[in-house]
């Protein structure tokens, strides 16, 4: 049995909450989280155990429900100054309630130790209970804060480093996060074959090159792809920005003298994956040299794939080859070479080009599928912690 504790709710819970506006976005955290519950779902019995993300002064009551193959407890939500501590109290409470009922079984404790209510509670159950805990590591306080970290920041950083195993975005993150050498396995990411369509035949008029996120500055290299589309000149091309962030007005003046660039706005999840079926090539040109690249993977690179549209994108550190050797590069990360990258992709014919997503495409459904990765994680667990799963 596996005690999984993170921000994750049951999938009709998010929903709800979501309609109701009450929680500070988190989809991100739901679709990882999610994900991984449902692929060890289907190898032993999993509980989810939750503090959802509230925005302040919401008041809200326990959930307990069973769905998608798992059971998911989201504790209740106090509105006032101590409902950080009052978390980790009943964080503690429900998940020793858990684990009482299957003492005697083999168990283990899973933590997505960004959060440190979770973690806290999480390594508190672990001792109280002797069974091993595991981290999840999608991000590293030292590192989100830039060495600035509030308290919560500090606190979380220094629960990161007592856990029995780790699950690593990527390899750069082990000496920080484990740095007494516990055992840890990479999963850069998770996808969900059954929620990918297969790619929408091309349709006539120009080819569409995209970029969707968010629309920052000299971080995400935008200013660099704007003025490399610029200088390449490719006829019948139009290049789409979607997302938010300081560089709309920049896109929609650069849209006045090239009309090739246009600002599409921002759509939901569900519409956007439908968007990047559409299009002709996915565009990422995030500045390899950035230091917390190292530290990441961006799940912007799962979806690009998934979609089956072939990928441009920069050489980042924090990606594995087995991606880097499934899509173009942008070897060079000026304004001219990124002209030189798009010139070349698009020169390619539309079979090439098509026969190029769909290997991608056919990679990242088989070999990174949330059933493959969790076979993965299973086979960690009994080697490095001869924790073994049964249904």
């Amino acid at each position: 049995m596996i005690l999984y504790l993170s921000a994750l709710a049951a999938p009709s819970v998010y929903l709800k909450r979501l309609e109701e506006g009450s929680l500070t976005g988190g989809y991100q955290v739901q679709r990882f989280n999610g994900s991984i519950v449902r692929g060890l779902a289907e190898l032993t019995d999993v509980t989810a155990l939750s503090a959802l993300p509230f925005k302040r002064g919401v008041a809200a009551p326990r959930t307990d429900v069973c769905e998608a193959g798992a059971r998911f407890i989201s504790i209740e939500n106090t509105a006032g100054l101590l409902h950080k501590p009052a978390n980790i109290i009943r964080l503690v409470r429900e998940g020793s309630r858990v684990l009482s009922e299957v003492r005697g079984e083999e168990s283990l404790i899973i933590c997505d130790a960004v959060s440190h209510a979770a973690s806290a509670a999480a390594l508190r159950l672990s001792k109280k209970f002797g069974i091993p805990a595991v981290a999840i590591v999608t991000d590293l306080p030292e590192v989100m804060y830039d060495g600035r970290q509030n308290l919560f920041g500090r606190i979380s950083a220094s629960l990161m480093k007592k856990y029995s195993a780790y699950i690593l975005l990527t390899e750069a993150m082990d000496p920080i996060a484990n740095p007494k050498g516990r055992p840890h396995v990479v999963m850069e990411g998770l996808c969900a074959p059954d929620s990918v369509e297969p790619r929408r035949p091309h349709k006539s008029g120009p080819r569409i090159a995209v970029y969707s996120g968010s629309l920052w500055r000299e971080s995400a290299g935008l200013e660099r792809l704007i003025e490399g589309f610029r200088l390449a000149a490719i006829e019948n091309c139009e290049l789409h920005f979607y997302g938010t962030g300081e560089l709309e007005g920049d896109i929609l003046r650069a849209h006045e003298e090239c009309s090739a660039i246009r600002y599409m706005g921002s759509l939901d999840n569900e519409s956007m994956a439908r968007r990047l079926r559409e299009c002709d090539l996915l565009i990422n040109p995030r500045p390899s040299d950035a230091d917390f690249c190292k530290y990441s993977f961006p799940s912007k690179t799962m979806d690009y794939m998934a979609s089956g549209v072939p990928v441009l994108m920069t050489r980042l550190p924090g990606v594995p080859s087995e991606y880097l050797e499934r899509v173009f590069l942008i070897e060079d990360e000026s304004p001219s070479g990124m002209a030189a990258a798009l010139s070349e992709v698009l020169s390619k014919s539309e079979s090439e080009l098509f026969e190029f997503g769909e290997e991608a495409r056919r990679f990242v459904l088989t070999e990174k599928s949330y059933s493959a990765q969790c076979r993965r994680l299973a086979e960690f667990f009994r080697e490095a912690l001869g924790f073994s799963m049964t249904k």
